[in-house]
């Protein structure tokens, strides 16, 4: 099952599709769905993905308002406009530490049912020699159990 959830342009008219899937995989032995969160650009203009990266955080909010659910988050290697201070990281943590600040900045915004979301978000460091990767879990906090156990299965990998 995969359900395209927007197609977005940003202000520079880089175009973008957001979609989440259900991920299939021998990994978990979980009891809850874990969707797929990609974000893909389509056209590039510009270089500013942060529009973009803002965008896709209110939509996990929006997703999770309606499933309970676990949200699967890979940071790609794609280029990525950075300041000075940042040059240092990958693209790939780079993209991961700013779609993360951007969650924190909105979670005081977000409203599940009338409520103030609580949720859980862990992100992971997996060593890789050819370049590390990251991977970003978020789930409401009822969900914290089968996130953590995902957060486990997906840390044993890196002891592989």
């Amino acid at each position: 099952m995969s359900e395209t959830i927007n197609n977005f342009t940003t202000s520079e008219g880089s175009e973008y599709a957001i979609s989440f899937s259900l991920f299939k995989s021998d990994v978990h032995d979980i009891k809850i769905d874990v969707f797929d969160l990609v974000l893909k650009q389509t056209k590039k203009r510009g270089e500013q993905n942060y529009e973009a990266l803002l965008h896709l955080s209110k939509l996990v909010f929006e997703f999770l308002a309606d499933k309970n659910c676990i949200i699967y988050f890979y940071a790609d290697f794609s280029p990525i406009k950075k300041s000075d201070k940042n040059t240092h990281l990958s693209n790939q943590e780079f993209r991961s530490k700013m779609f993360s600040t951007l969650f924190e900045k909105l979670k005081n915004k977000a409203r599940i049912k009338g409520e103030s979301f609580r949720y859980l978000k862990r992100t992971t460091e997996i060593k890789d020699p050819d370049g590390n990767h990251y991977i970003t879990l978020i789930s409401n906090i009822e969900q914290g159990e089968e996130l953590e156990e995902l957060n486990s299965a997906i840390l044993s990998m890196n002891d592989k």
